[in-house]
């Protein structure tokens, strides 16, 4: 979409500009997040847990992602590799941090549903053992 409304504002071809659009930012997106994802496994693999907690390891990945992945990007596109890094690597950091919160918030819902289930549970159980001293 971003690609045929450049064209159209600068008169140009509208599938030639949209299809550089969409490569460009295919390879930006494989850049930083494939870092990421290695810097990741890497992580997860080779440092000990005690050292670094699962969110700390999540933002690590990202910002190394954001920094050698801008980098790359920059020197690509532009012949200097600080532009990109400048964009990336806050980009990363923040999808880090959101990522950070989303899984929070997930684990905090399974906890409050497998609550919600013990407790149905229990009363169910309870329940049975009313009904099974009052029939005798």
């Amino acid at each position: 979409f971003s690609g045929a409304t450049w064209a159209t504002y600068k008169g140009l071809s509208i599938p030639r500009t949209s299809m550089h659009m969409g490569i460009s930012a295919a390879l930006c997106s494989t850049a930083c997040f494939g870092l990421e994802r290695i810097t990741g496994l890497l992580l997860e693999n080779y440092v000990p847990t005690k050292q670094m907690d699962h969110q700390t390891q999540t933002l690590v990945s990202h910002g190394v992602g954001g920094l050698i992945g801008g980098a790359w990007v920059g020197s690509l596109f532009h012949g200097r590799f600080f532009p990109g890094l400048m964009l990336f690597t806050p980009l990363m950091l923040t999808i880090g941090v959101a990522q950070n919160f989303y899984e929070e918030a997930r684990e905090d819902r399974i906890r409050e549903i497998l609550r919600s289930n013990a407790a149905q549970r229990l009363a169910n159980a309870e329940g049975s053992s009313t009904n099974a001293e009052s029939n005798e």
